[in-house]
């Protein structure tokens, strides 16, 4: 008789193996997971939401003038109806406002939205400030 594997053994033999990486792949993934978790509950603190303004486009809409804005929020805190206002200076005096609400601007984001002015804008002369929020 000459030596033969049986392939019930071979299978059951290979199938251990599967299992073995199959679960030593799955405990990585959830001890990876665990470790996300740990980090983001180190790294939180208390603290206000933070918001960076800053016009990105400025171009011709229908008559009017629209300008792009984007509110960065650096903190990890979350802001929601952050009302951002833009005022078109013209020496000291504000000689045009508009306004835009953003419903929720996340941690660590960014979001888009426009002002329309009557007046071409230009970058000396618009100022961009963020009026107010509401934690969420």
């Amino acid at each position: 008789m000459g030596s033969t594997t049986d392939p019930a053994r071979s299978k059951g033999r290979s199938s251990h193996l599967v299992e073995w990486t199959t679960g030593l792949l799955c405990s990585l993934l959830v001890a990876g997971l665990f470790v996300m978790l740990v980090i983001d509950i180190v790294r939180h603190r208390q603290e206000p939401a933070r918001f960076e303004v800053s016009a990105t486009a400025i171009e011709p809409a229908g008559g009017r003038y629209r300008v792009t804005v984007a509110v960065h929020n650096p903190s990890l805190a979350t802001g929601a109806q952050v009302h951002v206002r833009g005022d078109l200076m013209r020496g000291d005096e504000v000689a045009e406002s508009a306004d835009v609400t953003f419903d929720y601007v996340a941690s660590e984001s960014a979001e888009k939205g426009a002002l329309f002015f009557a007046a071409q804008p230009s970058p000396g002369t618009l100022r961009l400030t963020v009026v107010g929020y509401t934690d969420p």
